[in-house]
């Protein structure tokens, strides 16, 4: 049982051991808290400097560094501040480092690229069957030929019994 507690790291009260940062229900809401008021500033407004921030939110300069720092608390704002990673103009799409515009046309450069690859291959593979329907023929690769287009169940052409005695 002990190996599942843990204490919280910001008032030291024991709680159960998390994947996260272990953190009391109470402590957790008071950051949160924080979060929306620290984000209000920014957001809402304007403010940029860290003790203007901390000055509105009634939070230390510590906490706004982290808070601002934090992608849960600040979702919104990360969002909006990407930028197109191809033309670095437009706003990114969300879960994309391209904008709609780029998005479009790298997915019309990569249809172009796959169509002129499957181009590429049927010419080749008309080009080995020619290949091989050009060569001369002998024998013996006639017979492999054959030999492999047969099938295995063929009947026995000497039937036991034909030459009885």
């Amino acid at each position: 049982m002990a190996d599942k507690q843990t204490r919280c790291k910001r008032c030291g009260k024991i709680v159960a051991a998390q994947e996260e940062t272990p953190i009391c229900v109470r402590c957790r809401e008071k950051y949160l808290e924080d979060g929306a008021r620290v984000r209000e500033a920014v957001e809402q407004c304007g403010l940029k400097a860290h003790e203007d921030i901390a000055a509105f939110a009634g939070v230390t300069l510590d906490e706004v560094d982290i808070l601002l720092n934090d992608p849960v608390i600040m979702k919104k704002r990360v969002l909006e501040e990407r930028v197109c990673s191809r033309c670095k103009e437009r706003p990114a799409q969300n879960r994309s480092d391209y904008c709609l515009v780029c998005r479009m046309e790298l997915n019309k450069a990569f249809g172009d690229a796959a169509r002129t690859l499957a181009q590429v291959i049927e010419r080749e593979m008309a080009h080995r069957q020619k290949d091989e329907t050009s060569r001369p023929t002998n024998v013996a690769a006639t017979l492999d030929r054959k030999r492999g287009r047969a099938t295995i169940s063929k009947i026995d052409p000497t039937p036991r019994g034909r030459y009885s005695q």
